[in-house]
């Protein structure tokens, strides 16, 4: 299971000796710490994610794919298409396992650029480097 933490606009892990066992928690959590809404936009709820496990990163593909279709309704055809498109390699097996983990990353990384480039902001944070463990990723 997922845990989830409080980061800053500055990405500092806030209440530490907190974690949450859902994305629900942890902005419950938050809005009975800040009940003035200004207050909440400096702060964001984010996944622990192990970088290593296909399932993880397919976990949280579609969670991202999920986000960007509630937040982009406009974008909707596009935003499938890619989905589409990655779920072609992962569900290839013929392609090795390592191949499928790399076009997943690609796929992240080309969800948030088509966000960038066509709406005003992006809530992806960049990819981590190869040989990372853990990363902790804005919703």
């Amino acid at each position: 299971m997922i845990k989830y933490i409080i980061k800053d606009w500055a990405g500092n892990h806030l209440f530490k000796d907190r974690e949450f066992d859902s994305f629900e928690d942890g902005c419950d959590f938050l809005l009975q710490e800040f009940p003035n809404d200004e207050d909440l936009q400096e702060y964001f709820v984010i996944p622990l994610i192990e970088l290593n496990n296909m399932t993880t990163k397919l976990y949280y593909f579609k969670q991202q794919i999920r986000e960007a279709l509630r937040e982009h309704p406009e974008l909707k055809q596009q935003i499938l298409d890619i989905h589409d498109l990655c779920m072609l390699d992962v569900n290839d097996n013929q392609m090795e396992s390592p191949f499928k983990s790399r076009s997943l990353e690609l796929s992240i990384d080309y969800l948030e650029q088509f966000l960038k480039d066509n709406t005003e902001q992006s809530c992806f944070t960049d990819w981590p480097n190869e040989g990372e463990t853990k990363y902790e990723r804005e919703l």
